[in-house]
């Protein structure tokens, strides 16, 4: 058979009528193939592609020839439907998607009767200019050749790769985007009008898409977007691969003049992948707003503000990524950090102040690697680096696995949430290198961290393996974990703890040459305060439970406040349950061998139950260790070092040591309103009675003229006592001992 040579042109243009099924060979570079006579109709249009007409644009209902591209069905090459008269590549690829998935006929939410079968556009190599966004319908894929063009930040052809370069004149847009139009809408409150469609009163026109800033949310009502995710088409089982995206948009002298908004966004886009794809100089790179099931695959993101925006999609994934922020020429040091309040894109929940997560604006405006707000999100094998924030995980269940961060100015992974969503954080291999901090917690977060790894190599760097900041109802774990630095807080524990990662069991306070920021683990790394060893007590490994406090003797110099060489317990609560802790000195070369606790009681109110709480199965022995307080004149009623709440404590005060002197050596200074224990909070009647076993064993304890060992609770006698002495010496000035307590025993 003898297969006729012609050109797109030819068919269109061709005078005589051929015979049915009569077959051509299209010699147009890129439309190259065979087609066939498919006879005469009145309705077939010309789509560039698969289709041509003769003539190309005849009246409507004017009968015109049909010629049929032959191909794989569910297959076509974009290039296909390119023609000479287009300004770039835009029209040529939305043909082709749209042959393979229509883009801009959808009806009512889950109409099954406007899915098409779905398939294929395929981009060879080469650099596509496209002046819109490219919209992308169901089931469709668009793939490329190879994903290695880019040399130094650059889209290079000589690489073998399909680039999709943005020309836009408006750069507010993505460049290729889920076709998620925003069109039969149930109207909640149709008064006042959806906020984003200021040219359509009612926001109903079925052409308009999703805009470039706005987010799709799973809730029926969201505060930013009126309308729920089901109420929009879902565009589902897209694949995208083997692209790179170029957002530098330039003039006609090559001069950078802006950057394009975004490069990928599948918006309801249920179990779609995007894999071997390269995005680089545009604001965001890619966006997963409510499509469940999908992943980012082995990509790779040179982003200005976002790396990937994963946005209430119920389960996602990322695996094998790296997403990098960009620096100014003078390095990271000074690179400018956070995005214009006014620019950052609703998607970003910019409504809602970060306070309610309990983290900082450095989160909110802070350039990010991955952001991720009500989702499950697993990642894994992937890195993030240069930006301000590595890893922003809001609301949702994140996991992270075989995954870095560094060369991030503030946090490598910040997380919290700021409802009542289950929020979880469960890392497992994380490397962390020259960022402020490793880690943010904010609020009611429940993390396991296993297997982290800080390391420092520059300068500029605060260089703490995490930041408190404001937060509340945490519960964080830590276990096989190496660090430059960290601090203690009560609600982080370090479960195997030590120089090398273990828990020795001791800790040790230097109230003169230590440091809180230290560990603790041995005299040369002591911590300052006593404090600080009460957290770390409170924060101790069920494997290797801090057993011992070792406080250095130090002399305590003159002076009214007796917390100069003191290792100071300030006026913050502590509270301990579970332990048994011997208090007591590694230093007696002293001229008074003891350590000194100094009790701050400056503005401490009577609202909380003794700056030591000790809940239930609690013991601690102080053992040639003195007890401090000062009255500065302005302090509240009913100051007490200890407290018990609706339970049982054990103190034990032991010393070696007693000077009989006109003025003898007291091991336990009471002050004015001081009082050693209270049990429940005075104002509050009728809660229960807490039991105290203490001992004193040559102790002498200096009360002065309204202190106590207990204080007055409005004759509620919640205390209930068992008190031994031997040898041991309290003056009872003022009221006397044990105020309003249940005496069991007492010898005093």
């Amino acid at each position: 058979m003898n297969i006729e040579t012609k050109t797109i042109n030819d068919l269109r243009t061709i005078s005589t009528t051929p015979t049915v099924g009569t077959y051509y060979y299209v010699t147009d570079p890129g439309k190259e193939g065979e087609w066939y006579y498919d006879g005469d109709d009145n309705s077939t249009v010309d789509n560039s592609g698969t289709v041509i007409t003769s003539p190309s644009n005849p009246s409507p209902g004017t009968s015109r020839k049909v010629f049929r591209r032959v191909f794989d069905a569910g297959f076509v090459n974009a290039p296909w439907f390119f023609e000479s008269s287009d300004p770039d590549a835009t029209l040529g690829i939305q043909r082709a998607l749209d042959f393979i998935s229509n883009t801009s006929n959808f009806s009512t939410p889950y109409s099954e009767t406007v899915i098409p079968g779905g398939g294929t556009v395929f981009l060879p190599k080469g650099i596509y200019k496209i002046s819109d966004t490219l919209l992308v319908g169901y089931n469709c894929t668009i793939k490329g050749v190879s994903n290695k063009a880019i040399d130094n930040g650059v889209a290079n052809i000589n690489s073998l790769g399909s680039v999709i370069k943005c020309a836009f004149q408006n750069p507010n847009k993505w460049a290729i985007s889920s076709a998620s139009r925003i069109g039969n809408w149930n109207l909640i409150n149709p008064s006042p009008p959806p906020i984003f469609f200021p040219d359509n009163p009612w926001g109903l026109a079925p052409e308009n898409v999703l805009p470039f800033d706005k987010y799709i949310s799973s809730k029926a009502v969201s505060s930013t977007l009126l309308y729920g995710y089901d109420r929009f088409t879902r565009p589902q089982g897209i694949l995208i691969e083997n692209i790179v995206i170029d957002g530098m948009i330039e003039d006609e002298e090559g001069a950078v003049i802006a950057n394009a908004f975004g490069g990928i966004r599948l918006a309801n886009s249920f179990s779609s992948t995007i894999r071997n794809v390269r995005v680089i100089n545009a604001k965001v790179g890619i966006m997963l707003n409510t499509s469940w099931y999908a992943t980012i695959e082995n990509s790779f993101v040179n982003a200005l503000w976002y790396g990937a925006a994963i946005v209430e999609c119920n389960i996602a994934g990322i695996i094998g990524c790296n997403f990098r922020g960009t620096l100014e020429d003078d390095g990271i040091v000074n690179y400018k950090p956070l995005i214009e309040a006014t620019d950052l894109p609703d998607f970003i929940y910019h409504d809602q102040p970060y306070s309610n997560w309990g983290l900082n604006d450095t989160i909110k405006f802070g350039k990010t690697g991955i952001y991720s707000f009500g989702t499950e999100l697993t990642i894994i094998n992937t890195g993030v680096e240069q930006t301000t924030n590595g890893f922003t995980l809001l609301n949702g269940i994140s996991t992270l696995e075989g995954t870095y961060s560094e060369l991030n100015l503030h946090y490598g992974v910040s997380a919290g949430i700021n409802d009542l969503f289950n929020s979880k954080l469960v890392v497992n291999g994380f490397s962390i290198s020259n960022s402020n901090y490793g880690f943010l917690f904010g609020n009611n977060l429940i993390a396991s961290l296993v297997g982290v790894n800080q390391s420092f190599y520059g300068s500029g760097f605060i260089n703490e393996l995490f930041d408190p900041y404001l937060n509340t109802g945490r519960n964080i774990t830590f276990s096989k974990t190496t660090f430059v630095k960290r601090k203690y807080t009560p609600d982080i524990l370090f479960s195997d703890e030590g120089e090398n990662g273990q828990n020795y069991g001791s800790i040790y306070v230097d109230p003169v040459n230590g440091n809180d920021d230290n560990y603790g683990f041995n005299k040369n790394d002591a911590i300052k305060t006593f404090d600080a060893a009460l957290i770390r007590v409170q924060n101790q490994s069920t494997i290797n439970p801090v057993k011992t406090i070792f406080i250095n003797a130090a002399e305590v110099s003159s002076g009214a406040s007796g917390s100069v060489a003191s290792a100071i317990k300030n006026i913050e609560k502590i509270s301990l349950q579970n332990c048994n802790i011997l208090v007591t000195t590694y230093n007696e070369t002293e001229n008074i061998p003891y350590a000194t606790i100094f009790f701050e009681p400056e503005n401490f109110t009577n609202a909380n139950i003794g700056q030591v709480e000790l809940l239930g199965n609690s013991s601690l022995t102080f053992r040639n260790v003195r007890l401090f307080t000062y009255y500065p004149g302005s302090t509240t009623l009913n100051n007490t070092m200890f407290g018990i709440a609706n339970g049982y404590a054990r103190l034990q005060f032991e010393y070696s040591f007693i000077i009989w002197e006109f003025n003898p050596i007291e091991h336990i200074f009471l002050h004015e309103v001081y009082h050693l224990v209270q049990a429940n909070i005075p104002t509050l009647p009728f809660v229960g009675k807490s039991y105290l076993e203490v001992k004193f064993v040559n102790t002498i304890i200096r009360l002065t003229s309204l202190a106590s060992l207990s204080p007055n609770q409005f004759g509620n006698k919640d205390l209930a006592v068992d008190c031994q002495q031997v040898n041991s010496y309290a003056n009872s000035l003022g009221f006397g001992l044990w105020l309003d307590a249940e005496i069991l025993r007492n010898n005093f």
